[in-house]
C-alpha cells in the first residue's frame, strides 16, 4: 500500500479490476436503468447511500457520475472492520479515469438513534452536545452536520414520527444547534456550495473488509464462481435454442430464475453469524453459515438442471450422422480457443481402441 499526501490530495495505489469497458458510456449509463426510472418517474435523484457496508467498489466512482449521481453517503459498521478518517468527514472520490463525486463519510447509520433521537429530549440533549464537542475536538471542519437514524432502533426499519415531535421541541427550547429533518443531497448540497472547491480529493480503492467471509468458505466460493460461469453459458445457450426457434419452456424459466437468487443471496455481503468469530460453534453461527452455504449448492444443482433442459431443447436441431459425433457450442458470443474436456463411455470407446477425431473437414484434432 502506497499513501502521498501532498496538495490537498491523498493517494492510495489499488488495484482496479472490471470487465467491461469504462470509456464506453452508453454502457454504463444502461447498467444504471433503474435510476433512470426513478428519474422518469418524477423523483430527482442524484445522491447514492451504503449504510452497514464497510466498502464499495472503485469502479461506481466511474460510473455514478455518469447517470448523473453527484453525492454517495457511507454510513459504515464498524464490526470487523476499521472506519477511515478519525472523525466524520466530506471529500471528492476520484475514479481511474478522473471522474469525481463527493462522499459523505459520517457516524453509524443509526447514530442518531445511539444518541436518542427517538427518546425524551432530555436522554437526546446529554447525546448530541456531547457528541459535537467530541468531533469539533477531532477538527470537524464544517457549519452544519448531517446524523442518520432509523424510524426503530434495527435494521431495515420502518420510519417514525417520533423524531418530527422531537426537532420541533428541540427548536423551540434550545437556541443552538438548529435542528431540522433534512434529506441527504440538501445536506451535500450546502456542503459543495461552501467547500466544493477545497475538500480534500482521494483516488483509491475502498475494499469491503467483510469479504474475508469468502475466504473462510474457500471450497463454496469456487464453486460460486463455477455457477456464475455456467449461469452465463446456460443464457449463451438458451439463446442459441430461441433463436434456432426453440425458446426456453416455463418451468426453465422459472428454474434460472432461482438459478439467480441463488447466486444473488451467496454473493451478498453477510456471511454468517453476528458472533461467528467470537463463538463459531454455537448454534447460530452453524445453522446460519450452513443456510449460507446452501445458495451455492442448489445454484450447482439447478445449473446442472438447466442445462440438461437446454440442450434438450437443442438436440432435435443437430444433424444426425452415423459414426459417433461431438458437437462443440460456444455460447460466449466471442471467439475462443482452449482445450475441452468430453466424457465418452468406455461403451463407446474402449481403453484399448484406437481412434481419431476429426474435424467437419476431415483433418484429424490434437
Amino acid at each position: 500500500l502506497r499513501r502521498r499526501v501532498g496538495e490537498g490530495r491523498i493517494e492510495i495505489a489499488g488495484l482496479f479490476l472490471n470487465g467491461s469497458d469504462l470509456s464506453d458510456e452508453p454502457m454504463i449509463a444502461a447498467m444504471l436503468e433503474s435510476v433512470k426510472f426513478i428519474r422518469d418517474a418524477g423523483f430527482p435523484v442524484k445522491a447514492a447511500m451504503q449504510s452497514d457496508i464497510n466498502g464499495v467498489p472503485w469502479a461506481l466512482a466511474e460510473y455514478l457520475p455518469v447517470a448523473g449521481i453527484q453525492y454517495l453517503n457511507m454510513a459504515q459498521n464498524t464490526h470487523r472492520a476499521l472506519k477511515p478518517f478519525d472523525r466524520p468527514t466530506v471529500f471528492w472520490w476520484e475514479s481511474p479515469s478522473g471522474k469525481r463525486l463527493i462522499v459523505n463519510r459520517p457516524e453509524h447509520y443509526m447514530w442518531a438513534n445511539n444518541l436518542g433521537i427517538l427518546s425524551r429530549i432530555e436522554t437526546f440533549s446529554t447525546g448530541l452536545l456531547r457528541h459535537l464537542q467530541d468531533i469539533a475536538a477531532k477538527g470537524y471542519g464544517f457549519d452544519s452536520y448531517a446524523i442518520q437514524f432509523s424510524g426503530y432502533l434495527t435494521d431495515n426499519s420502518p420510519p417514525s414520527t417520533t423524531a418530527c415531535k422531537l426537532v420541533e421541541e428541540w427548536n423551540t427550547t434550545y437556541l443552538w444547534p438548529k435542528l431540522r429533518l433534512a434529506t441527504l443531497s440538501e445536506y451535500l448540497d450546502e456542503v459543495k456550495e461552501k467547500h466544493g472547491e477545497t475538500l480534500p480529493v482521494i483516488r483509491g480503492a475502498w475494499p469491503d473488509w467483510w469479504m474475508d467471509g469468502f475466504g473462510s468458505a474457500a471450497i463454496q466460493t469456487a464453486y460460486a464462481r463455477k455457477a456464475h460461469s455456467d449461469y452465463i453459458a446456460n443464457l449463451g445457450l438458451a439463446s442459441i435454442a430461441t433463436i434456432a426457434g426453440q425458446p426456453p419452456t416455463p418451468s426453465m424459466n422459472d428454474l434460472i430464475s432461482q438459478i439467480t437468487d441463488d447466486i444473488a443471496f451467496y454473493d451478498e455481503h453477510t456471511f454468517g453469524a453476528a458472533e461467528s468469530i467470537t463463538d463459531p460453534l454455537c448454534e447460530n453461527s452453524v445453522v446460519q453459515l450452513g443456510q449460507k452455504e446452501s445458495y451455492v449448492w442448489s445454484a450447482v444443482k439447478k445449473n446442472f438442471l438447466y442445462r440438461e433442459a437446454v440442450m434438450g431443447r437443442l438436440q432435435p436441431l443437430l444433424p444426425k450422422r452415423k459414426s459417433p459425433s461431438l458437437v462443440l457450442f460456444n455460447p460466449s458470443g466471442i471467439e475462443r480457443n482452449g482445450t475441452v474436456m468430453v466424457y465418452i463411455d468406455h461403451q463407446m470407446l474402449p481403453k484399448d481402441k484406437k481412434f481419431t477425431l476429426n474435424d467437419q473437414a476431415g483433418q484429424i484434432l490434437p
